[in-house]
């Protein structure tokens, strides 16, 4: 995400009185001169930077209000001149590692410093500020300068890199035969086991789970059954008269008693 200013405001600063804004991606503030134009471009330096000494600028330390800077965080981060908290260059170290950040769009340009110049004037903008600001080809400048020079002699034929057997191309290379190896296991593994003895015992298992589950719908249908059957007979006990039960019990134990005197 590019860096930017997204909002400013100050008081007390010079001969403005009160300055608020909402910023856009290009903004452009005019005004007569002595209105306070440089205050306020010296203020968001005092506001974002540590380290202001050699820019020979003016005292704004009574102004009050802050810079609002987007890209560095997931909220957008406000900084002021007063005080000792983190500055601009504390964010771009902690918490933005690794790619460099893209800044042009963090370009504060003072009317008196609009002329475009061919070098590094500093009373101009150069050509390579405008192509920072309007491609971000910074960022694509640093990237190329940490590319090492054995690759940038590397070609690309058919999909495949070539280039001298060295440093990562070499490290590239020796990646690509240990993933060749394993793959080959595993398509083994997959030929001899996956459809060999393997398969033959996981189809006769898939057999055996099916007759299991046959077995256990069976199983419960029959303990249905059942229930079914007692659920009558007690019905049937409980729908006799009483007198018939105690003469039934009265003859089984008759009869018991006569089989044992019998043996």
């Amino acid at each position: 995400m590019a860096v930017r200013i997204t909002e400013l405001k100050a008081e007390s600063l010079g001969p403005l009185p009160r300055f608020a804004m909402n910023l856009g991606a290009l903004n452009l503030i005019y005004g007569r001169n002595e209105c306070g134009k440089t205050f306020l471009v010296e203020f968001i330096i005092c506001s974002l930077f540590k380290n202001t000494t050699a820019w020979n600028l003016r005292d704004v330390s009574g102004a009050r209000g802050h810079v609002q800077v987007s890209g560095l965080s997931d909220k957008p981060v406000s900084f002021s001149p007063a005080g000792k908290k983190r500055k601009l260059e504390d964010y771009l170290r902690d918490s933005c590692p690794g790619l460099p950040v893209s800044l042009p769009r963090l370009l504060v340009a003072k009317g008196a410093d609009l002329k475009i110049v061919q070098g590094g004037d500093s009373l101009g903008i150069n050509r390579t500020t405008l192509r920072d600001y309007l491609s971000g080809a910074e960022t694509l400048d640093s990237i190329d300068k940490n590319i090492k020079t054995q690759v940038r002699k590397a070609t690309i034929e058919n999909g495949t890199i070539n280039g001298t057997q060295t440093g990562v191309i070499k490290d590239r290379k020796q990646a690509l035969d240990r993933k060749e190896t394993v793959d080959g296991l595993l398509a083994r593994i997959d030929r001899d086991f996956s459809g060999g003895r393997a398969g033959i015992l996981n189809a006769q298992l898939q057999s055996v789970q099916a007759q299991l589950a046959i077995q256990e719908r069976a199983k419960r249908q029959r303990a249905y059954a059942l229930r079914q059957e007692i659920v009558q007979l007690q019905a049937q006990r409980d729908a006799m008269p009483k007198e018939d039960l105690e003469s039934l019990a009265s003859s089984v134990r008759d009869f018991e008693r006569n089989m044992t005197t019998l043996t």
